[in-house]
């Protein structure tokens, strides 16, 4: 379960950077791929754990917004399944 997460938010970091770099280069870190690859990463982390992100608008390409849904959808699901897994582990 751990090792699917892990896999999600990578694969969703890479997307975020790829599709939305321009901006997320520009603006964060003083403008570095490593900035901006840290930040695709803070990003992926808050759409999978599905906080929302309120009014603030930090994906300008549809792709990386329609991934943004995609990702919270297979978070939510991931968490729901962890939970439900460690339920049954514990009970006798």
């Amino acid at each position: 379960m751990i090792r699917a997460a892990l896999i999600v938010l990578t694969l969703f970091t890479l997307i975020y950077w790829l599709f939305d770099w321009p901006t997320l280069g520009a603006t964060n870190e003083g403008g570095t791929i490593w900035g901006a690859l840290l930040w695709a990463l803070y990003v992926s982390a808050v759409s999978f754990v599905a906080l929302g992100y309120g009014e603030w608008v930090h994906l300008h390409s549809v792709v990386a917004r329609f991934a943004g849904v995609v990702e919270a959808l297979i978070g939510v699901f991931l968490i729901a399944l962890f939970a439900a897994t460690f339920t049954r582990r514990q009970s006798p």
